[in-house]
């Protein structure tokens, strides 16, 4: 019976501990070194369909600019794929545009960038 109860006693300590931005608490038992959440990320790889290169579209993910793509595909290839525009998220909605030639061309809404995941958004000119 003693055990038990330091059980729940280790428990109730953990919890309430929990991701709380203690470094060492939450690094060992809740993957959250910096305090600010699970520390896992998602991954959202950008790429334009078409068969051939049409210039560099800019991409903005929630109206932030985040980098250009070159690369131009029939069909959606593997994350991280050449000309992509690759980036690790922290995991939630985004809306995707990409812009060629100052004009929006492309838009994916809700973009569910889940942890440990890659996304794949293969936008149309």
């Amino acid at each position: 019976m003693k055990k038990l109860s330091g059980i729940f006693l280790l428990f109730g300590v953990l919890a309430f501990a929990a991701c709380d931005g203690d470094r060492d608490v939450d690094c060992e038992f809740f993957d959250d070194c910096d305090g600010g959440g699970s520390g896992k990320k998602s991954t959202i790889s950008v790429t334009i369909k078409g068969s051939q290169y049409a210039g560099a579209v800019e991409i903005y993910f929630n109206n932030e600019y985040k980098g250009v793509t070159t690369g131009y595909y029939v069909s959606p290839p593997s994350c991280d794929a050449n000309g992509s525009l690759t980036l690790d998220v922290d995991p939630g909605y985004y809306t995707v545009t990409g812009t060629w030639g100052g004009s929006p061309i492309s838009t994916y809404s809700n973009v569910n960038a889940i942890a440990n995941t890659c996304h794949k958004v293969h936008l149309s000119l």
